[in-house]
């Protein structure tokens, strides 16, 4: 299958980035010690998988940018499913869009309103999951993990400024939707004026409603309609800070094939 022969792939990046960031002697000896042959070998195939791979060591981040790419011909794409539950223990599901990995991690990101009901479901419990359909590849991907939410209270500069930089980067239609009466509410007719507002500048400051979502990655269920294949991977040891895991590149993640 294309994974099987994807994956000897993975574990060469993987060593090309350990070795590249690595300051061990050893480590840099065993790569100067190949056949100039083999590190034409390596580094062509470097260059072929970094395109995608955002030189991340995770082999399941890899393969959903992958997918992303084979499907980015398709706008909703993008959209993913992220269920939580409400502070009753009830299940509640709705359709986010995908912005991204935060700087070089493994941390997926999303936009939602401070006002949004899925604030309340996070602050309970911050445990999700997101399901995640590419229709021209026929894959499925769900993804477990934590949620930490950016608000503009942010204590953290390096989040702060992440959270701006998205809101610079979002569309006039997007950023005006966090001028709207507050979401989920009875739409009355006196409040039509406030949908017709200017959109506010991206080079301004974020407003106080906006706010960037880190998802911390914990599982992923990968299943292929193409091959009938299904993969798991499981991250060990999970970081206890959402906002600040896998800046390390230390790959702690276990994939096992499966039925799908």
């Amino acid at each position: 299958s294309n994974r099987a022969r994807f994956s000897p792939r993975l574990l060469l990046l993987s060593s090309l980035v350990h070795v590249a960031q690595c300051k061990h002697s050893r480590c840099h000896s065993l790569l100067a010690g190949k056949t100039r042959r083999k590190r034409l070998y390596c580094a062509n195939m470097a260059k072929k998988l970094v395109s995608y791979s955002n030189v991340s060591t995770s082999p399941w981040k890899v393969l959903l940018q992958k997918s992303l790419a084979q499907n980015q011909s398709l706008p909703y794409s993008k959209y993913m499913q992220l269920a939580t539950v409400t502070p009753d223990g009830r299940p509640a599901v709705r359709t986010v869009v995908f912005r991204g990995f935060y700087k070089d991690t493994d941390l997926l990101t999303f936009v939602t309103d401070r006002r949004s009901k899925k604030i309340a479901d996070l602050a309970a419990n911050p445990c999700v999951e997101l399901c995640w359909y590419f229709p021209s590849s026929r894959e499925q991907y769900r993804l477990s993990g934590v949620v930490d939410i950016i608000t503009a209270d942010s204590a953290d500069q390096q989040l702060a400024q992440a959270r701006q930089e998205t809101w610079a980067r979002m569309s006039d239609a997007g950023r005006s939707q966090f001028l709207w009466p507050h979401p989920g509410q009875p739409r009355m007719p006196m409040d039509e004026s406030l949908f017709l507002q200017p959109a506010p500048e991206s080079a301004g400051p974020a407003v106080d409603a906006f706010c960037l979502g880190l998802v911390q990655v914990h599982k992923v269920d990968h299943v292929d309609l193409y091959t009938n294949k299904r993969m798991t991977y499981s991250i060990q040891e999970p970081p206890s800070s959402v906002a600040r895991g896998s800046e390390s590149g230390t790959d702690t993640t276990q994939q096992q094939q499966q039925s799908p």
